[in-house]
């Protein structure tokens, strides 16, 4: 399985909010040479949104170097096959937007609110005709596979 439902409630309103203060300074994720992606952007993170981020990863006591951002795809955006890169593990997401549509995995479709997602494995989204917003904490140790962290968050 390359997903796994985390029943933890982060703060919409307040991560809303800090998105919303982020979002004219976004950044368009592009393939060198390449179109493939589609209306899909990157947000960076504020202090506020670092700060969620340490506490969700307090109350589990994962102990893994991670990173924080927010993703945004575009109405009808489009985010084909691929594994995310530069040293990205696993993700902790969680779905700011209503409507979300599903992640696409090789092993199935996955609809979620918070979850944890083996972003080295191939997936991709097609999204529908709403943007779609998620919060993201993305776990960049080499040994921070999915299988470790989904053990360490079945732990509490």
């Amino acid at each position: 399985m390359t997903v796994h439902h985390i029943d933890y409630k982060f703060p919409k309103d307040i991560l809303l909010q800090e998105y919303n203060k982020l979002f004219d300074s976004k950044t368009e994720i592009q393939e060198p040479d390449s179109n493939r992606f589609s209306g899909f952007y990157l947000m960076w993170n504020t202090d506020v949104t670092k700060a969620i981020a340490k506490e969700f990863v307090d109350n589990y006591n994962i102990p893994y170097k991670y990173i924080v951002n927010f993703l945004y795809v575009e109405p009808d955006g489009f985010l084909p096959w691929h594994a995310d890169q530069e040293n990205s593990m696993c993700a902790v997401n969680c779905i700011l937007t209503e409507d979300p549509v599903a992640v696409q995995f090789k092993d199935g479709e996955y609809f979620y609110d918070t979850a944890l997602l083996d972003v080295k494995s191939l997936h991709q989204v097609k999204n529908n005709n709403k943007p779609r917003v998620l919060y993201r904490i993305t776990f960049q140790d080499e040994e921070a596979t999915f299988e470790k962290v989904k053990g360490i968050l079945c732990q509490k």
